[in-house]
């Protein structure tokens, strides 16, 4: 229940307001993409060494300084995941793009951090169904010079549309709603997403934190009856879910209709 004299408890400190991190005269002046790119490989360059090294348990982390940086520059960050089994092919049709006549690589200033995650069986998990390629992309050019930086846009475009990449978006990171717009969960997670309705129904039956955004469609057709139900009723949890989760024996998990319909 926490102690009874909030007196007594010395690690809680009042919160000085933040107004947000103000633009960057360097990165607005400084217009070069190569220029920051090569800077930004500079002072990270001592995080890392090459060779071949056992597992280990520690992680790579960016110094007080490097961090003291990044707070001088605001940036908008992004992250997406790739299917591992076609990473090498997106990547080559996003380098083709970037490096091509579009001239995309204008809208980056610190280079792309690239990492590897196993497949997990978390309903909405980013590595739900099997092991991804992860991407993580810093737009530092629209909060410094007030200008959309559509070359970035245009890479992000790519990941998100192209049938090679198939990319997954980060549920706390950037690049909502734009590069998620009539987002179809059940498409992008056609091995889980009416897992997850079934759960949120069970777990929230009253809807009290049901979202303000559009997207958290469930909705499933019965094998038996043709009938489609709403997982987040109680007729349709009794129809299509079960204690194990959504019933994948009985039901089949319906794509979200075109948002231009």
């Amino acid at each position: 229940d926490g102690p009874s004299d909030v007196s007594a408890v010395t690690n809680v400190f009042n919160q000085d307001y933040f107004g947000g991190t103000p633009p960057s005269y360097m990165i607005a002046t400084i217009q070069s993409a190569r220029f920051w790119a090569n800077w930004f490989q500079g002072v990270i360059r001592g995080n890392f060494a090459s060779g071949v090294f056992p597992q280990r348990r520690a992680y790579v982390a960016l110094s007080d300084m490097q961090n003291r940086m990044h707070s001088m520059n605001p940036y908008d960050q992004y992250e997406v995941s790739v299917p591992l089994e076609t990473a090498a092919d997106c990547l080559e049709e996003v380098g083709a793009a970037t490096y091509g006549p579009y001239r995309l690589w204008t809208g980056a200033r610190t280079p792309f951090l690239t990492r590897f995650v196993k497949g997990e069986d978390g309903y909405l998990s980013l590595t739900n169904g099997g092991p991804r390629l992860y991407m993580n992309l810093e737009d530092f050019v629209l909060y410094s010079t007030g200008q959309y930086n559509a070359a970035f846009q245009g890479i992000m475009r790519i990941l998100r549309t192209s049938p090679k990449c198939k990319a997954r978006l980060h549920w706390g990171k950037a690049g909502w709603p734009e590069h998620g717009s009539c987002f179809d969960g059940a498409k992008e997670f056609p091995d889980s997403w009416c897992d997850f309705g079934c759960a949120a129904h069970e777990i929230d039956p009253t809807k009290k934190f049901e979202s303000t955004v559009d997207f958290w469609h469930f909705k499933a057709s019965q094998d038996s009856t043709g009938r489609t139900y709403d997982l987040l009723t109680d007729e349709g949890h009794r129809a299509c879910c079960s204690p194990d989760g959504f019933k994948h024996s009985q039901c089949q998990c319906l794509e979200r209709p075109p948002c231009d319909q």
